[in-house]
């Protein structure tokens, strides 16, 4: 095949990807939202088959294929910017993802499912208790996965860059040292000052056009394209 049908099968491949995960954000929606509450553990293994899935088609033969040829120095030549980056996600993904059990994964997911829900009703009682054994299963869960990454360095880093690729403990620190530095003062000096802010605004009613105006207004603002 020449470069631009590969290109071509690999984008067709990834879409598929892509559409299990628009079903999992979906069914994920109506977890939180809708779902009865003895319908949770069912729609979390629901979540978990489909999560299974993606996770199956991005370590698989296929997807190492494509990542092979597309990676070739000669190839990315011909590469536009954004099939560059979509094949750098790709590869980071099956570089975390093949070397986890596919069972270990999808338990991971179902888990998580379920602790979203039970997350929701702790926060209404304030109870943490609620949640603990899950935010510890979890914890565990992502330690194992750091150890079939083979990671030595700082273990945090490296869940760091999960969602926000490059950043650091180090990084991290230094902008919390800064806020921390500016901050503090700032709340000690309003708190003494005796002086109430008004929110009374807070509770007024307001029109729903107006308030989809707002919102449309800050998505503009933001770059969103509608």
């Amino acid at each position: 095949m020449t470069t631009n049908e590969v290109v071509a099968s690999y984008k067709h491949y990834v879409k598929k990807i892509m559409d299990f995960n628009e079903s999992i954000a979906l069914a994920e929606w109506d977890l939180r939202t809708g779902a009865p509450k003895k319908g949770v553990k069912q729609r979390a293994e629901v979540i978990g088959t489909l999560s299974e899935e993606v996770f199956k088609r991005s370590t698989s033969d296929e997807m190492k294929g494509y990542i092979d040829a597309l990676t070739d120095p000669t190839v990315q030549e011909q590469l536009s910017l954004i099939t560059k980056k979509m094949i750098e996600k790709s590869q980071k993904e099956y570089d975390h993802n093949v070397s986890i059990p596919a069972e270990e994964y999808k338990a991971y997911v179902i888990l998580q499912s379920e602790a979203q829900s039970v997350w929701q009703e702790a926060k209404a009682k304030s109870d943490f208790s609620m949640l603990q054994p899950y935010l510890e299963k979890i914890v565990d869960y992502k330690r194992h996965f750091i150890e079939y990454w083979g990671i030595r360095h700082n273990k945090y880093d490296a869940l760091l860059d999960l969602y926000e690729p490059g950043l650091t403990v180090k990084t991290i620190d230094h902008i919390f040292e800064s806020l921390r530095n500016g901050l503090v003062p700032l709340v000690e000096a309003v708190v003494a000052s005796g002086n109430q802010p008004k929110k009374d605004f807070l509770a007024q009613p307001f029109p729903v056009d107006r308030q989809k105006e707002l919102c449309h207004h800050l998505l503009r603002e933001i770059g969103y394209d509608f």
